[in-house]
């Protein structure tokens, strides 16, 4: 008779009295700690035409970014007292993973590309190509990007300035007072790489 004895544990029971339903906040929250849920989550198959997996991948390689120019901008900036030393490190085998992240660069792009045209192409599937789809398409990407850009380029030019101080910092200021009041607009049009 396979019914639902004692022997099948608290696993069975909790499973079955979640399915199909959101769990609250309070249960939400002492699931993030159980192994056997988050096992069954992380191994149960995604529904078709998902590619999760990728969402992953991507914050993989955007944490590779940050780590590679992270390192690339300390070594810009930093004196060395032990250049010797620092150059034995860099040519280590487990130091080839910092060295490697900036191809990660190319992956982070190619999968946020790959995902834009993805779902691009799969809501043409379900919607049909209209007269304004492309266009569409483009005026929903500048809403959604152009305001954390705007944030961005204000923030970097405005606010960091009064950081910090330093014989570094004001080669980064020269930096920053040539290229923002002259070409801020450029960036917030998508037009940088265009104009010198």
């Amino acid at each position: 008779s396979g019914g639902g004895g004692p022997e099948q544990g608290g696993h069975a029971l909790m499973t079955s009295s979640l399915a199909g339903k959101p769990p609250a906040m309070a249960m939400q929250l002492l699931l993030s700690f159980s192994a056997p849920y988050n096992f069954s989550r992380l191994m149960s198959a995604p529904p078709a035409g998902q590619m999760d997996v990728l969402n992953g991948i991507r914050v993989l390689a955007m944490a590779c970014v940050v780590l590679g120019h992270t390192y690339y901008y300390l070594w810009d900036t930093m004196p060395f007292q032990d250049l010797p030393f620092i150059v034995d490190v860099a040519s280590t085998l487990r130091f080839q993973t910092i060295s490697a992240c900036f191809f990660a660069v190319d992956t982070f792009f190619w999968l946020s590309g790959f995902l834009v045209g993805y779902l691009f192409l799969k809501e043409l599937k379900a919607k049909g190509i209209k007269l304004l789809t492309i266009p569409m398409m483009y005026v929903h990407r500048i809403l959604r990007l152009t305001p954390t850009l705007a944030f961005g380029v204000f923030f970097f030019w405005l606010v960091t300035p009064y950081w910090s101080e330093g014989p570094y910092w004001k080669y980064y200021q020269r930096y920053v007072e040539h290229k923002c009041p002259n070409g801020w607009y450029w960036t917030l049009l998508y037009m940088q790489n265009l104009v010198p």
